[in-house]
């Protein structure tokens, strides 16, 4: 685990080497998009206007001191839906402002991914796709009080269910090309 203070000094570095252009390559910590990304896995990622993003992509941004890698889910105007593959809620809506760029390779160790080919655009459009329902179930900051709370149930019954759904399919289309 990195040191507060060291954080605190190596993620304005990132961000301003994205904001100037560069390409950096950073090693993911943690397990939200596994299978695609696994834990201790190294992705290539690149400063990307948002109106170039398309369901499917994967996006690295700020959430408190955090720098988190997910897909997107969905867009309205300026702003993008994303969510870690293995998490049953999305997260917050996330301005433009706070996007920092797009995961555009995986280090798998014994090969690299290119994100921006043919063949793994499609594949993550189609992931995003039968991820992005997951929005019709749970809306950021919806808020559940006592009286919803046998719905609250239902609700995170269909979730994890759907997310067994969305894995074995991620899997299938990962693994199976």
């Amino acid at each position: 685990m990195i040191d507060r203070d060291v954080k605190q000094k190596i993620i304005p570095i990132i961000k301003n080497q994205l904001e100037n252009g560069s390409e950096i390559w950073l090693r993911i910590n943690g397990k939200s998009m596994f299978p695609f990304i696994d834990n201790e896995e190294r992705v290539l990622v690149k400063k990307k206007d948002i109106n170039y993003w398309k369901i499917g992509d994967i996006g690295l941004y700020k959430k408190n001191d955090i720098l988190l890698t997910h897909r997107i889910i969905a867009k309205r105007w300026d702003q993008l839906l994303l969510k870690g593959d293995q998490n049953l809620i999305p997260d917050q809506w996330v301005n433009e402002k706070d996007i920092w760029g797009k995961i555009i390779s995986i280090d798998k160790g014994n090969r690299i991914w290119n994100l921006n080919s043919d063949q793994w655009c499609w594949i993550n459009s189609l992931i995003g796709l039968i991820q992005s329902p997951v929005k019709i179930f749970f809306q950021p900051n919806q808020k559940y009080n006592n009286e919803n709370n046998n719905y609250q149930k239902i609700i995170i019954y269909i979730l994890k269910v759907y997310k067994l759904f969305t894995t074995l399919l991620e899997r299938i289309l990962i693994f199976g090309r």
